[in-house]
């Protein structure tokens, strides 16, 4: 009797498959929803990792990132990692797995602070290649918002962005488009760059103008019904209305300090006048 090995039908193998896909999806779901956020090294070590270990794990990640984006972000080497998290610059996400490993590194940066407020800028943040697609991205921006609030409850977090798909994953961490135009002192914070920002002299051709920045082509920027492309350079919030009272607070400070009301215009001479406000404050608060 001649024996053959069975070979089941190409639809079983196909619904077998993808089983198989939706088991392993679910199983590294479950390895993102229960990763710890750290932003000490007391905690990472409290989770059997070090901070050498796990800044080389960053680097490397942020490398194989730039491979197919090039330019995109900068590349950082493990001791420029390790520094950033000793001075509380980051927050990584651990898994709890038996070999813990880093799934998600965030940077945040103060870009200002006066009395009781605060804004923390949200910089470039990377994620481990296997998880992408889980939410994972969307999840340590969130715990970087929570963890800024929680240290001050007036603090503000900002972002800018360049892509419709770092808008999406910021807006289901919490964040909100907002104007530049509406938001001169705290635009101010972002306008950094020495080759194209006012604050050097230039008039920065990259920023999402007034005409681009009505309710409607915000609501459009975060919709996911369609492929994300690159877009023009946009403000995100955490909290449009502590944005609000965040930027009327600095206003009111500049004129008391010997400023006069700027122009809600972005220009080199208003963002060099609040550049100036910032400096002296900073230099004061030495």
């Amino acid at each position: 009797m001649l024996l053959c090995r069975y070979k089941p039908p190409l639809r079983e193998v196909f619904f077998a498959k993808k089983m198989t896909e939706k088991y392993i999806d679910q199983e590294k779901l479950n390895i993102v929803e229960n990763a710890i956020a750290v932003t000490c090294e007391t905690d990472l070590k409290a989770l059997g990792v070090s901070l050498g270990v796990a800044s080389d794990q960053v680097s490397k990640q942020i490398d194989e990132y730039l491979t197919g984006h090039p330019g995109e972000m900068l590349a950082q080497t493990p001791q420029k990692i390790s520094q950033q998290f000793i001075a509380g610059k980051s927050l990584m996400l651990i898994s709890r797995e038996e070999t813990p490993r880093v799934l998600f590194h965030g940077t945040m940066y103060e870009a200002f602070s006066l009395n009781y407020t605060r804004v923390v800028e949200i910089g470039s943040v990377i994620t481990d290649t296997e998880f992408r697609g889980l939410g994972l991205a969307t999840r340590g921006c969130k715990k970087i918002l929570d963890h800024l609030k929680a240290q001050n409850h007036n603090t503000l977090g900002i972002a800018t962005i360049k892509q419709e798909m770092t808008a999406i994953v910021l807006a289901a961490a919490g964040m909100v488009p907002a104007s530049y135009h509406d938001l001169i002192h705290i635009t101010n914070l972002t306008c950094t760059c020495p080759e194209y920002s006012e604050s050097f002299g230039h008039v920065c051709p990259f920023r999402r103008s007034k005409e681009k920045s009505t309710p409607e082509i915000f609501t459009a920027l975060t919709d996911k019904t369609h492929p994300p492309e690159k877009t023009d350079c946009t403000l995100m919030v955490s909290d449009r209305i502590l944005a609000a009272e965040i930027n009327k607070y600095y206003r009111e400070k500049h004129i008391e300090s010997g400023g006069f009301p700027v122009s809600e215009d972005i220009s080199v001479e208003t963002m060099q006048l609040i550049a100036g406000f910032f400096a002296k404050v900073a230099l004061y608060e030495k």
